[in-house]
């Protein structure tokens, strides 16, 4: 047996969807995040909020975020689990700008639906708190709410929710692991192709301009009581043909090689834990 079988869901190190925020503040945060994100600052408001990535020369993602402009500075949404390398490599950036970057104390928590009723994103805020729907019903609500905020919302069906959606996060395990397209952040609108510079920007542009993605993100189901994690690798052929973004139960997100949807894909070498493909809410370019 393989030993990624005999392990159990929880000893398997399933990503945490605890998540947390960092607020940017000073007169140049709009102009110093500018440099550093996918996504165009300059069209940032309060009531439109936005999804960004983060990326390492490479081009490959740090981690992926949910941009708010809220009480005078930008907050950036992201798991727990990378605050605290965002926080130190983003602040390396920072130089002479007039910036203030921090792990901010505001409680973030996991909640339901702003509004079943509406099939689009949306947001509410005020001075009191911040409440964004970053998938179809799951929603992240900045601050302490108030008493008609939407209900808690367990962290496996907040994650569940975006893996129905189609809407990626970075988890330690998958940091450095992606060019933004492979994970549909262009899709999803994450990346502004007519802005500046940022870090990362060559490779993004370029495999734009390309036409072609070679691998990109889509959704599957796999037998039952499969252990599945975050970085696991997915195969075809028995021979590594992917990568899985997030997994809650036998549902993933899984970015893989666009040929290999033709051959059959498993979760293992032997190819005894087979994937079958679902669809997601939105087109993939390339899909089947």
């Amino acid at each position: 047996m393989d030993s990624k079988e005999s392990r159990t869901t929880a000893e398997h190190g399933a990503a945490s969807a605890d998540f947390a925020a960092i607020k940017i503040s000073g007169p140049d945060r709009i102009e110093f995040l500018q440099g550093q994100l996918t996504q165009d600052l300059a069209e940032l408001t309060p009531d439109r909020p936005m999804p960004a990535g983060w990326n390492n020369p490479k081009g490959r993602l740090l981690a992926i975020v949910w941009l708010l402009d809220w009480q005078d500075a930008v907050w950036m949404l992201l798991p727990a689990e990378l605050l605290n390398s965002v926080v130190r490599r983003l602040g390396m950036f920072i130089l002479r700008a007039a910036v203030t970057l921090e792990a901010a104390a505001t409680p973030v928590s996991l909640r339901t639906s702003i509004s079943h009723e509406n099939t689009n994103l949306n947001s509410c805020f005020n001075e009191s708190f911040y409440c964004l729907e970053t998938a179809d019903g799951a929603t992240l609500l900045v601050g302490d709410g108030a008493a008609d905020a939407p209900a808690e919302l367990s962290g496996d069906d907040w994650r569940l929710a975006h893996i129905r959606s189609g809407r990626p996060w970075i988890w330690q395990t998958t940091a450095e692991e992606f060019v933004p397209q492979m994970v549909n952040l262009d899709l999803l609108g994450g990346i502004s192709f007519t802005k500046g510079c940022y870090v990362g920007q060559e490779i993004v542009a370029r495999t734009h301009n390309l036409g072609r993605i070679k691998r990109r993100m889509y959704r599957f189901s796999a037998p039952e009581n499969t252990a599945i994690g975050a970085g696991d690798t997915v195969y075809a052929g028995g021979k590594p043909a992917g990568v899985v973004v997030d997994a809650v139960g036998s549902e993933l997100l899984a970015v893989v090689r666009i040929e290999s949807l033709q051959q059959g894909l498993a979760l293992d070498e032997a190819g005894e834990q087979m994937l079958q493909i679902q669809p997601l809410p939105y087109a993939v370019p390339e899909s089947i």
